[in-house]
């Protein structure tokens, strides 16, 4: 929340503008096949919404522990979720795939408990493939890969 005013004139020179020059050139990115995002973590899960046509969604039996106290011996326990986010995101092109993990989450275990519960292989990630957001220390939940 801004506490200071300002005049008319200093808004519309904070406003966004053209720039030139080789430092803001566009990014020419080439067409693929496929993307696939996989949220690895997020601050909610919610196992009752569904999905659709384009969206799947984890359901609430994906993660299963021992609960001593049902009858059945388990209990369904969904996803953790936490401060922090951390998503897969895999591209195909031509045949070949390229994996690209942003963040890791929180906590050093979230990540990797869901890409388990989530059946996600960390197989094809290149070890430089990694983006942080700079809040927490990067990829410690990594380790155990």
């Amino acid at each position: 929340m801004c506490l200071a005013t300002g005049t008319a004139a200093e808004a519309a020179s904070a406003t966004p503008r053209p720039a030139f020059g080789p430092a803001v050139d566009p990014i020419h990115l080439e067409p693929v096949d496929e993307v696939e995002i996989t949220i690895l973590v997020d601050n909610v899960y919610d196992a009752l919404l569904g999905g659709d046509e384009r969206t799947r969604r984890a359901p609430f039996s994906v993660g299963v522990k021992p609960a001593p106290h049902f009858e059945e011996g388990e209990s369904f326990v969904g996803l953790v979720a936490e401060h922090g986010f951390s998503a897969l995101v895999t591209i195909k092109r031509l045949g070949h795939t390229s994996s690209l993990l942003f963040d890791a989450g929180l906590s050093p275990t979230g990540m990797v408990v869901n890409a388990d519960r989530l059946g996600v292989r960390f197989d094809d990630l290149q070890r430089d493939s990694t983006w942080w957001n700079g809040a927490y220390p990067p990829c410690s939940s990594m380790r155990a890969y």
